[in-house]
This record gives C-alpha cells, sequence and structure tokens, in this order.
C-alpha cells in the first residue's frame, strides 16, 4: 500500500503511465489527491482506498474522472454515506465494494 499526498500521486501517474492497479491510503483522502488520482491515472483498472475518512466529493472526482475503472474498493474507519449521487457516478463499475466500519480493527480486511 502506498501512503501518499498530492505531489506523490502526481509523480506515480507521471512516471507509472501504464499503471493499472493501486492501493493507497491515510488518514482522509483530500479532494486534491481524489483529483490527482483522476487525472494522472488514466488506465487505472483497480482502486483501493484504505482511509481513515473518504469525503463523497472526493468519491464524486474519482468515480467520474476513472472512466475506464472496474474496480472500486473503500475501507476506513468512518465511511461515507453511499447515496444515489454516488452509485450513479460509480455505474460504471464492475465492484463497487466498502467495508462496514465496524467490521474490521483498521483497514481492509484483506
Amino acid at each position: 500500500m502506498c501512503v501518499a499526498n498530492e505531489e506523490v500521486l502526481l509523480t506515480i501517474g507521471q512516471f507509472c503511465k501504464k499503471i493499472t492497479k493501486l492501493k493507497v491510503g491515510g488518514w482522509w483522502m483530500t479532494k486534491e489527491e481524489a483529483s490527482a488520482i483522476a487525472n494522472s491515472m488514466k488506465n487505472l483498472k483497480t482502486l483501493i482506498l484504505d482511509y481513515d475518512l473518504v469525503s463523497k466529493d472526493s468519491l464524486l472526482i474519482i468515480s467520474n474522472g476513472c472512466r475506464g475503472l472496474k474496480s472500486l474498493e473503500l475501507c476506513g474507519r468512518e465511511g461515507v454515506a453511499i447515496d444515489d449521487e454516488i452509485q450513479r457516478s460509480a455505474s460504471h463499475l464492475k465492484v463497487f465494494r466498502w467495508e462496514n466500519p465496524s467490521s474490521f480493527v483498521y483497514g481492509c480486511l484483506r
């Protein structure tokens, strides 16, 4: 797993143009970090977000910006409410999974 800020994510996107899978985490995901993923990793197919907090805005930026994404997994201690707007924007995904915060101690179970 990569713990990264906006600058690191932009660098990964710039120098790893063929990257198809990324697991990234930290305390909270900023909109700038979400934009860095959406704008610089166009070949991304699988994204696992292991953050304590991911905002609705960040999810929308990723699901709307990463149109080639096939799988998005969210895990963390503070879940965002997955509402109709998020589900519509993620409708192109084959896999859209989020962990129940009460089902783990820290991070993804796998």
